[in-house]
């Protein structure tokens, strides 16, 4: 654990993570008496359920099918007024 002038760090530096050399926690003030082998173990523990980008994959895929979608509804609306038009005609 690292302490600075008003914060303590705690740093994980084995992260076995292909992304991330290292990893540091800011340690919550109320929490800033807890043992240092807690905080070590729950930071580990942190980084080893962290699954890398899963979040931005989920979001480019939710933008995805929103255009899509967007398209879709767009495309339909052009052709029923197309087709509305030509019956009137």
């Amino acid at each position: 654990m690292i302490k600075g002038i008003s914060r303590q760090i705690v740093e994980v530096t084995d992260t076995t993570n292909p992304y991330f050399e290292r990893v540091f926690f800011i340690v919550r003030q109320q929490c800033k008496e807890a043992s240092p082998s807690l905080l070590d173990a729950e930071a580990h523990r942190l980084v080893n359920t962290a699954t890398g980008y899963t979040g931005l994959k989920r979001a480019r895929r939710l933008r995805s099918l929103r255009r899509l979608g967007l398209f879709l509804i767009g495309a339909g609306m052009g052709a029923l007024t197309v087709h509305l038009l030509m019956m009137l005609a």
